[in-house]
């Protein structure tokens, strides 16, 4: 029988090598469930939170990491505050495809233990809240496919579009119309033939400034179309670039800009692991507009990506208009709820229940028409 613990801090800050290890044996490894993410969203954004980082052991072996915070809040929607367990770092970084970081065959074992430490060793908690799951997580199907000792709820949140690249460049073209193919070398062409336009990355050295240039361009184009964006804020840009530093050391940062002669034009700052790119945030200077330059850096980025024999282009949450004339495939986000047998979490999943009933209601009237 596997051994649940509640890590301390210290243990938190000296567990990098084996804690990456876990990370590299999921079934879908994500950049969101690394050591450098989580420790550096700790390091920025985890003074109101109380850690409930829960270590699995087989023996003296770590298996498992499942890593939660604690907080009274409210998640999401909810009415009511409650003693929530999160995932660390899923609400001020938003994080995509959150999932219980262990090897695949090990992940129903490692989620059983936790439900006994939470329902028998831990109870000081309302709810435990897991926000973007990705559809084939293996919490997800542990929750779907097992009888566990608390009420649960999960409901679709977003997706997340990806492209495979299985087939390299040109297979990824063969999958876009003849139109959007032309349109495409068209208009990469035409920009990259303006005096001084160059294709890259970054110099390490230069990360902090990167990042800067990453928010601001970000932030330009929020204002041009009238939106209130999320990443802003002195605080996020600190955690950025510690992480993005971090992520460059191990080979994971994948950020890449438009620039003439050395001026950002466009910017995609993504993450690489096992295979994978994650697009994570995007920005240009809205002078660029009528050249598409977004565009052009996203299959310039696809391209790289094609030579570089990795396998997909993962687009996460959100934004599926702009990302389906990339792509057809996407995967669901999901949030998965857990509800203690405490006065606060019995109200909570009533109130939730009602909620998903009266949504389940208005859809089925706007799908009949009546």
């Amino acid at each position: 029988m596997l051994r649940v613990e509640r890590a301390t801090v210290d243990r938190f800050h000296q567990s990098r090598a084996e804690w990456n290890r876990l990370v590299e044996a999921m079934a879908r490894p994500t950049t969101f469930c690394t050591w450098e993410w989580i420790h550096t969203w700790w390091t920025h954004f985890g003074k109101p939170y109380d850690l409930v980082l829960l270590f699995i052991h087989r023996e003296d072996t770590l298996v498992g990491i499942l890593p939660l915070a604690s907080r009274l809040m409210r998640v999401e929607d909810q009415v009511l505050p409650a003693r929530a367990l999160v995932y660390c770092g899923s609400i001020e970084t938003y994080s995509d495809h959150v999932d219980v970081i262990c090897a695949g065959e090990d992940a129903a074992e490692c989620l059983d233990a936790v439900m006994r430490f939470l329902r028998r060793d831990y109870r000081g908690w309302d709810m435990v809240h897991v926000s973007h799951v990705a559809e084939d997580a293996k919490l997800l199907e542990f929750i779907r496919g097992r009888s566990i000792p608390f009420h649960t709820s999960v409901r679709t949140l977003s997706t997340a579009a990806y492209i495979p690249l299985a087939g390299g460049f040109a297979g990824f073209r063969e999958t876009l119309g003849r139109s959007a193919r032309h349109n495409l070398r068209r208009i990469q062409s035409r920009l990259h033939e303006e005096p001084g336009v160059a294709y890259g990355g970054c110099d390490p050295n230069a990360i902090p400034e990167a990042i800067g240039e990453v928010f601001d361009l970000h932030n330009r184009r929020a204002i041009q179309k009238g939106t209130a964006s999320t990443f802003r804020g002195e605080q996020l840009k600190q955690f950025h670039t510690e992480v993005a530093s971090l992520l460059n050391a191990v080979g994971q940062l994948r950020l890449r800009f438009l620039r003439q002669n050395g001026a950002p034009i466009a910017v995609w700052y993504s993450f690489q692991l096992s295979g994978r790119v994650f697009t994570y945030q995007q920005g240009f200077d809205p002078k660029w507009e009528s050249r598409s330059a977004a565009r052009v850096l996203l299959y310039d980025l696809i391209e790289e990506a094609c030579k570089d024999g990795l396998q997909e282009i993962d687009m996460l949450r959100g934004g599926w208009e702009f990302k389906s004339h990339w792509t057809s495939h996407r995967r669901g986000l999901l949030g998965v709820t857990l509800y203690n047998r405490t006065p606060v979490g019995l109200l909570i999943q009533g109130t939730d229940r009602g909620r998903n009933a009266l949504a389940a209601v208005a859809k089925r009237l706007l799908r009949t028409g009546r």
